[in-house]
């Protein structure tokens, strides 16, 4: 991470190619590092082509056993399983170390962080979820126009206004995420909650890995989704064609705390997280 620009920049005044650049600038390092904990790789999936998947063993579960399930064990091989322990035991899961390389957690479906409250961050627009910005702004303004301000109808939204699904825009701001029209998971989770908070309803960033069975057997990726805030819960909200799938278990690895122009150091220190490899042991059925 050394040696990038970190010239000074104002969130209200900077043009949108100013912040396209630092973004790309940024997160090209963060590329770079994010391999560090562990070795992945692109599947080759019509569905899921811009995921990129985590070496997992679940050789006696396919995705029936996945739809039918509420809660899945899981084991994490992690260099540092006392620290990755901390870091899951903060978001409210159930994690415990087992070996001098691994962990046991265990996921519910739908998992969202324990943290009930909001805080005025969660409304607020920042470098990352730009929603002050002119093309934001207008996007709002056609959701407004047409009412469609529930979680469904921005869910529905983001998916159609991001028409090329691909890996190759790294972790845009939403302002660049709605003047390209491109992204992966993490362009999708970032647009989603910009307009949510544009349309006053609390939302964060989550960065985790996701469980789910496809028609060769069980996966596992690294991923981002959004949590809305409604009628006094968070919600689990995935703009991708993941949310879709019935078999999907989310892991939360951390949430994106850091909105700011060093948001890169922040993923950073969410994916210095991500398991070396997963192990599925035990779907708990309905």
């Amino acid at each position: 991470m050394h040696g990038l620009p970190m010239a000074h920049v104002n969130n209200t005044s900077c043009d949108l190619q100013r912040r396209g650049v630092l973004s790309f600038g940024l997160l090209s390092a963060f590329a770079l590092t994010s391999a560090l904990p562990a070795v992945v790789y692109a599947r080759e999936d019509n569905h899921y082509r811009y995921l990129f998947e985590l070496p997992i063993t679940a050789a006696s579960f396919d995705k029936e056993s996945l739809e039918s399930a509420s809660t899945l064990r899981l084991e994490l091989q992690h260099a540092r399983p006392d620290r990755l322990v901390r870091q899951l035991e903060s978001l409210g899961l159930d994690a415990s170390q087992v070996r001098a390389d691994a962990l046991h957690v265990v996921v519910a479906r739908q998992q969202v962080l324990h943290n009930n409250r909001t805080q005025a961050r969660h409304r607020q627009p920042s470098f990352v979820l730009d929603y002050d910005q002119p093309i934001v702004d207008a996007e709002l303004t056609a959701l407004r126009r047409n009412k469609a301000a529930g979680i469904d109808a921005l869910r529905d939204r983001v998916a159609n206004r991001i028409t090329t699904k691909s890996y190759q825009r790294s972790f845009d701001i939403a302002s660049r995420v709605l003047a390209t029209g491109e992204g992966d998971c993490t362009e999708h989770a970032v647009l989603l909650a910009t307009l949510s908070r544009g349309l006053d309803l609390p939302a964060r960033v989550i960065i985790g890995v996701v469980v789910l069975g496809l028609d060769s057997g069980v996966a596992a990726f690294g991923h981002a989704w959004t949590e809305i805030y409604q009628e006094g819960r968070w919600h689990l909200v995935d703009a991708t064609s993941v949310g879709d799938d019935p078999s999907a278990f989310y892991l939360p690895v951390g949430e994106l705390s850091n909105e700011g122009p060093g948001y890169a150091l922040d993923l950073l220190r969410i994916t210095m997280n991500y398991p070396a490899h997963v192990r599925l042991l035990h779907a708990t059925p309905q």
